[in-house]
C-alpha cells in the first residue's frame, strides 16, 4: 500500500463536514469507514489506529483516512478535531496517457485495498481552522452555490498541508501543475471539443482547482485563456492571407464563423474582415 499523496487526488463531493470536541480518553470506533476523510485538530491531541497505522493528529499533525478503513480514536488531551469527509479519487500514474489514448478517465476509488492512512506535517493549524470554520458554516447552509465555495476551500486546505508539509512530493508550484493543460492547449487548441474536463485530466487536478490556479497565475479562467490562444493564433493566420476567415475559424477550433466573428471583435475590437484590411494597410 502506499500513502496518499494529495497532488494526485481528486476530490468529487464534500460528504460532511463533522466539528468533534473530544474530551482526554474519549475513544471513538469506527469499522468501514464510509468515506475518505481529511482530519484536522486544531488544539489538544489524538491518536488514531487506522488498520496497521498508528497516526497522531494534533496542531502539529493533519490527516487523511481512506475509505473503507477500520479507525479506533483516543483522545490524549481536549480538542476540538475536524472531519471533513470527501468522496474521493486517485489519479494512478499512467491515467493521462490512458485518457488520451482511449478517451477514458482512469481513476482509482481512494480506499483501504491499496491506500494507507497518511499523517502530514503542518506548521499553522490557525490558519486551517479559519478554512474549516468557514467550510462547516457553508456546508450547513446546504445551498448549491456554497456546496462549491465548500469545495474550493477543501483544495485550499489540500493547497495548504502540501506547503506546510515540506515534503518533495508536495513541492510542485502552481505552475508546474498546469504546464500540461498550458501544453495541451497549445497543441490542441484547434480541437472544438477542448475544455476544462480535459485540461483538468492531463494536468491530474479537478476543474475548481484548475479554475483557482489559473485565476492565480494568469488572472483569468481556463476558458479564457483557450479564447486568447486561438484569436492569437487566428490573427497570425489572418495576417498571411493565405486562408479565409472561415477556414481560419475552423483551424483555430470555432464551429462556426459567427461565433468565430463575435468572439474575434469582442477580445481585438476588430472583425476579423477589418483585421486584414488593418493589416494590409501597414
Amino acid at each position: 500500500m502506499h500513502t496518499v499523496d494529495l497532488s494526485k487526488l481528486i476530490v468529487m463531493d464534500i460528504r460532511a463536514v463533522i466539528h468533534q470536541d473530544m474530551l482526554q480518553n474519549e475513544k471513538s470506533v469506527e469499522m468501514n469507514r464510509w468515506s475518505s476523510a481529511l482530519g484536522i485538530m486544531i488544539d489538544g491531541r489524538c491518536t488514531i489506529e487506522c488498520d496497521d497505522q498508528k497516526l497522531v493528529a494534533d496542531c502539529n499533525h493533519a490527516v487523511f483516512l481512506p475509505h473503507g478503513s477500520n479507525c479506533i480514536e483516543i483522545c490524549q488531551q481536549n480538542g476540538r478535531l475536524f472531519w471533513i469527509n470527501v468522496t474521493a479519487w486517485y489519479l494512478d500514474d499512467d491515467y493521462i496517457k490512458g485518457y488520451l489514448d482511449r478517451g477514458k478517465l482512469r481513476t482509482s476509488v481512494v480506499d483501504r485495498t491499496w491506500m494507507s492512512a497518511t499523517e502530514f506535517d503542518i506548521t499553522n493549524s490557525s490558519e486551517l481552522l479559519t478554512i474549516c470554520e468557514r467550510i462547516e458554516r457553508n456546508f450547513k447552509l446546504g445551498k448549491p452555490a456554497l456546496r462549491a465555495k465548500c469545495l474550493r476551500d477543501v483544495y485550499d486546505i489540500i493547497s495548504k498541508i502540501q506547503t506546510q508539509s515540506g515534503t518533495s512530493s508536495y513541492q510542485r508550484s502552481q505552475l508546474d501543475i498546469v504546464q500540461p493543460a498550458v501544453e495541451y492547449i497549445e497543441h490542441n487548441y484547434s480541437d472544438p471539443q477542448l475544455n476544462n474536463t480535459r485540461l483538468a485530466i492531463v494536468s491530474g487536478i479537478s476543474e475548481v482547482y484548475l479554475r483557482k490556479l489559473f485565476s492565480n497565475l494568469f488572472g483569468i479562467t481556463p476558458a479564457k485563456y483557450v479564447t486568447d490562444v486561438r484569436i492569437e493564433k487566428a490573427k497570425a493566420m489572418l495576417s498571411l492571407g493565405v486562408m479565409s476567415v472561415s477556414e481560419v475559424a475552423e483551424a483555430v477550433g470555432f464551429s462556426n464563423i459567427y461565433h468565430f466573428s463575435k468572439t474575434f471583435k469582442r477580445v481585438t475590437g476588430y472583425t476579423p474582415t477589418e483585421y486584414i484590411k488593418k493589416e494590409n494597410s501597414l
